[in-house]
């Protein structure tokens, strides 16, 4: 487990989509699959993305034929209980969650995602420090790397003028921490 990771909200977000499958379109344009930070349910949104691509009815039973025709029911499982394959999917139906909250559990399920990404940008800043690239290069990968999680999370522009200058900041506190200046 990680920060900012709640196996129960990725699931309810499947949940109500495969109890009530148009829910679906509330959501699709928040969350990815790579919004999921365990990688069966990446799996189980990949094949509910394509049932709703071929224009069918998203529910437990074209999930489970289009995760059969990916090979990736047979590995599906679930972190909590560790149940697999159709056993999963049933399981995760019989949650029901409340289809009315569909669209918080993805705005919670997406800034989730944002904060894992500002977690793995702050490790490479590191890494990239520590490998002795100036602060100009870091804070040059650190911009842009940063516009793609603003971009992703719904960040306002303006609001990340204040990022930089934290970014500046923690790229000097590295800095003096390896001359051995740290604060």
């Amino acid at each position: 487990m990680t920060a900012k990771y709640d196996s129960n909200l990725e699931l309810s977000i499947i949940s109500c989509v495969l109890n009530k499958g148009n829910t679906f379109y509330e959501v699709q344009d928040i969350v990815q699959p790579n919004t999921f930070y365990w990688l069966p349910n990446r799996n189980m949104w990949e094949a509910i993305i394509q049932v709703a691509d071929n224009d069918l009815y998203i529910d437990k039973v074209t999930v489970i034929n289009q995760m059969e025709k990916n090979n990736s029911l047979s590995n599906y499982f679930t972190e909590v209980g560790g149940v697999n394959g159709r056993d999963a999917v049933e399981h995760i139906v019989s949650m029901n969650s409340n289809s009315d909250f569909i669209e918080s559990y993805a705005i919670q399920l997406s800034e989730a995602k944002s904060i894992r990404d500002i977690m793995d940008l702050s490790d490479r800043a590191k890494e990239l420090a520590m490998k002795g690239k100036s602060s100009a290069e870091i804070l040059s990968i650190l911009d842009i790397e940063s516009g793609k999680i603003s971009g992703n999370s719904g960040a306002i522009l303006s609001s990340l003028k204040g990022l930089g200058s934290a970014l500046e900041e923690s790229i000097q506190t590295v800095m003096d921490a390896l001359k051995g200046d740290s604060k």
